[in-house]
């Protein structure tokens, strides 16, 4: 603690410092461009309690836990810089595990470095480039692209041209029902590009792939203002998955919710409204772990979740992208090994991809919990 002869004189040394004027404002480098803040909203904190059941060494486990959006931001901020360029990131060398991989990754690049050559596009209207994610997966495109797509277009009134990748049937048709007015290009744009952060303080970090952060937990009211009702009467739904990442014992899973009153459904069996409808109507959901969960970010009177996951391969996307849907969740998950994660990617793929078994009393004890 300061005495009172320090306290007097830092008083003294602030008043002197108060009377020397704030330096000549720096001229603007030629780098900074035209700027136009369009829309800025606070970031709520987002959080998930989810009821965790695995088996780690043949020894079930069920305990709570607390997830959170790992990154914390004030504010996020949607803005048009004017005479600027953007391009599809070239992202990280992969792992090249065969010359197929060598192949595609050389194709890659030189497809980017052709891209960055060309004079780029224009647009009259201002452009969001989304290229950083893959958008031919629904999850992606309604948890990650779709949400920063609609608040870019409140922010502009709908004046907003969106870049895309190559984007295909079901995925295209998924865009136009939000009427997002896309343009596919793997060339260099530019003009007025919007430029979408989020803020911390002073620093600004961009939406589009530099976080693991869903951005339906930033903006988590963007489909507040969308609804799809069902005519199907189904408040207890699974949701299947076919090929890899199927159940292998598929059949006793869907018996055993069939005698709890869920319905199976394959969303791939159904156009895509229709999807968006079964989705957003559900009240209580066991789903297999992937993109037919996506469309549940639409459902605004969710009961409960039990998310099936392979083994080893735990991933908090859906249980903090659901938090604000959904009243209680739980995830069940064969075994859990800490070396397969701490092993990195490679390892985790092997098991993300792979059929799995389902262990039916862990599957019977989440959905005590959850009260589904």
């Amino acid at each position: 603690m300061l005495n009172s002869e320090a306290t007097e004189s830092f008083a003294s040394l602030s008043a002197d410092a108060r009377k020397i004027p704030p330096p000549p404002k720096a001229p603007r480098l030629a780098a900074v461009k035209s700027v136009s803040i369009r829309d800025r909203k606070p970031v709520p904190t987002n959080q998930c309690d989810v009821d965790l059941l695995y088996a780690v060494n043949g020894k079930r486990v069920d305990r709570r836990t607390t997830l959170y959006r790992p990154t914390k931001f004030e504010e996020i901020v949607a803005a048009v810089v004017d005479d600027d360029t953007s391009s599809i990131p070239t992202g990280e060398i992969p792992h090249l595990n065969s010359p197929r991989d060598a192949a595609r990754f050389a194709y890659r690049m030189l497809r980017d470095l052709r891209a960055r050559m060309e004079q780029p596009i224009r647009s009259e209207k201002p452009l969001f480039d989304t290229r950083s994610f893959e958008p031919n997966n629904f999850s992606h495109l309604l948890i990650d692209i779709i949400p920063l797509c609609r608040f870019a277009n409140s922010a502009l009134g709908g004046n907003v041209r969106h870049v895309f990748r190559k984007v295909e049937g079901p995925f295209r048709e998924l865009l136009d029902i939000f009427e997002i007015d896309v343009l596919l290009t793997e060339r260099r744009v530019g003009g007025s590009i919007v430029r979408i952060r989020g803020t911390r303080g002073l620093s600004a970090y961009d939406m589009l792939g530099t976080f693991d952060v869903p951005a339906i937990t930033v903006i988590p009211d963007i489909y507040d203002d969308v609804s799809f009702k069902s005519t199907r009467q189904a408040d207890k739904i699974f949701i299947g998955r076919r090929g890899h990442r199927s159940l292998l014992n598929n059949a006793d899973v869907v018996q055993f919710l069939s005698r709890q009153g869920y319905e199976t459904i394959y969303m791939e069996d159904h156009p895509v409204r229709e999807q968006l409808e079964i989705a957003a109507s559900a009240k209580h959901v066991v789903a297999v772990h992937g993109a037919g969960m996506g469309a549940l970010v639409l459902n605004k009177s969710l009961e409960s979740v039990v998310e099936l996951l392979p083994p080893h391969v735990f991933h908090q996307h859906f249980p903090i992208s659901l938090s604000r849907n959904v009243k209680r969740y739980a995830v069940v998950m064969p075994e859990y090994d800490e070396a397969v994660p701490q092993s990195g990617w490679p390892a985790l793929v092997a098991y993300k991809h792979s059929p799995f078994s389902v262990d039916l009393p862990s599957l019977e004890r989440a959905l005590a919990k959850v009260g589904g």
